[in-house]
């Protein structure tokens, strides 16, 4: 549901001026940065001459499980960077994110939150592979996250929350330096589109936490993200 609605409809709107409108994007509780990145690779399908609505979709589809896909060699490099001697973990893990369903399957949807799995995933490991300022470039991964959808930024305060208790306090503030770029183009973007600074993050909120609109479709509630 969500994918067709809060996602491909107004990312059409954005292209073609058309879409059927659900009430979250009369509310303002949407960010429009997800639907406006889509309409990308949606502009692109048909600029290659893509004309079936079901076709371009597909597209897309295809596009967002080829990106999703990149978690498996990173996570491959990452465990082998942590143990070069131990490469069977390395390949087992690899195969784990390649075969789990909620994976690559659910990839192929235009669901913000599996894109922004792959960029939580980055930012866990970035350390591994960055010795120095590691902290600027996680951060900036999981604000790029939090963009894509707010509910994601869970697992960054989670990862800061860590990085604090191990009192690793410069790590804190590069993660600290590293995210507000993005969390300042999450509140502009609402700013120019819905008229107040983080208005899509406020207004998300109070429909999942305090009036509960999204119990009654049998989604996971809110506190699953933690």
């Amino acid at each position: 549901m969500d994918e067709h609605w809060q996602v491909i409809e107004p990312a059409n709107y954005l292209i073609h001026g058309i879409w059927s409108q659900s009430y979250e994007w009369v509310d303002g509780s949407r960010s429009w940065i997800y639907p406006a990145l889509v309409s990308l690779p949606m502009r692109l399908a048909e600029w290659l001459g893509i004309a079936l609505p079901s076709s371009i979709v597909a597209f897309v589809r295809a596009l967002h499980g080829a990106f999703s896909a990149l978690a498996i060699p990173l996570m491959y490099f990452s465990v082998l960077k942590i143990s070069p001697e131990k490469e069977k973990y390395a390949l087992g893990a690899a195969w784990f994110v390649a075969l789990w369903p909620f994976s690559l399957y659910c990839a192929t949807h235009t669901h913000a939150e599996m894109i922004g799995a792959v960029f939580v995933f980055a930012a866990v490991v970035a350390p591994v592979f960055l010795k120095k300022r590691a902290g600027l470039l996680s951060g900036f991964l999981f604000g790029v996250a939090a963009t894509l959808k707010v509910d994601v930024a869970v697992a960054g305060i989670a990862y800061g929350c860590w990085v604090l208790i191990q009192r690793r306090w410069r790590e804190s503030l590069d993660l600290i330096c590293g995210v507000l770029p993005a969390v300042l183009v999450l509140g502009l973007v609402d700013k120019i589109t819905w008229g107040n600074w983080f208005h899509s993050v406020f207004m998300h909120g109070k429909i999942n936490l305090v009036d509960g609109i999204g119990n009654q479709w049998g989604i996971s509630p809110w506190y699953t993200h933690v």
